[in-house]
């Protein structure tokens, strides 16, 4: 066997070798590309802490009372542990005077259309919360 063979064989042998590689990458897309995609998650509905239930309910009560609107318009957005830090709730009126103490309660975010409106809660009061002033 001359050199020029042994060149010859060990070139089929590398080309044969390159030709099971581009056919294994081949199938190897080929197969990624059909396994079923995963759908998109639902939009899921916020977790509301238990003793923030009933305060989410007045919140949408004062806001469809306040717009003129069904309670089932009324979408909730977030309902969001907070410490505020005195009974102003985070939200205080003008000229109004508050005990300094920390008062726990929820930020409640409601909407309705593409319009957001926001509450501040202690653990038992609900108050609108405009962006003005909070």
């Amino acid at each position: 066997m001359d050199s020029r063979e042994n060149f010859v064989g060990a070139a089929s042998r590398f080309q044969g070798a390159l030709l099971a590689m581009v056919v294994c990458t081949v199938l190897a897309i080929g197969c990624a590309g059909s396994r079923p995609r995963p759908t998109p998650p639902n939009p899921v509905s916020p977790t509301v802490p238990p003793a923030a239930e009933p305060l989410v309910r007045e919140a949408r009560r004062m806001l469809a009372e306040q717009v003129g609107a069904s309670e089932s318009d009324i979408s909730l957005v977030a309902a969001e542990p907070r410490e505020w830090p005195d009974t102003g709730l985070g939200c205080p009126e003008p000229g109004g005077a508050y005990a300094q103490v920390i008062t726990p309660g929820y930020r409640i975010v409601l909407s309705r259309g593409d319009q957001k409106y926001t509450y501040h809660t202690s653990l038992r009061n609900v108050v609108h919360c405009p962006s003005d002033r909070g």
